[in-house]
């Protein structure tokens, strides 16, 4: 999982680059994530690759749909990341708050945007 991870991110920061864009926006959707799907090692490190292999490309990592569950972990979470990284990091309730900081044509519908963009790694990726 952390291999794909890792590809994403570096998939992004080549397409942003042939764009002159240096750092990334990420949105994380916890919709319909309950206790069972929780894993928090596994989001810890994530968090430490981000923060270990990218300080600098992360522009601001929006987390959607957080319940008291997330915002407990991620108290605990804070204690293993740098400052710049946690001020890094946006929870929002709704989906509906993205829309403060980005273009609603730019979200996508499953997030109360008007975008039709759907995720298909097949087509984008080729596998």
């Amino acid at each position: 999982m952390t291999r794909y991870a890792k590809f994403h991110i570096e998939r992004a920061i080549k397409e942003g680059e042939a764009r002159g864009q240096h750092k990334f926006c990420a949105i994380v959707n916890r919709q319909g994530m309950t206790r069972d799907k929780l894993d928090m090692p596994f989001m810890q490190h994530i968090a430490q690759v981000l923060q270990n292999n990218y300080p600098e490309r992360l522009g601001i990592l929006y987390v959607v749909e957080i319940n008291w569950l997330f915002r407990m972990f991620f108290a605990i979470m804070k204690v293993f990341l740098a400052q710049a990284t946690i001020d890094k990091i946006m929870l929002l309730d709704y989906p509906e708050q993205l829309r403060e900081f980005i273009d609603e044509d730019q979200i996508t519908q499953d997030l109360k945007g008007k975008s039709p963009f759907k995720y298909d790694p097949i087509s984008l990726y080729g596998f």
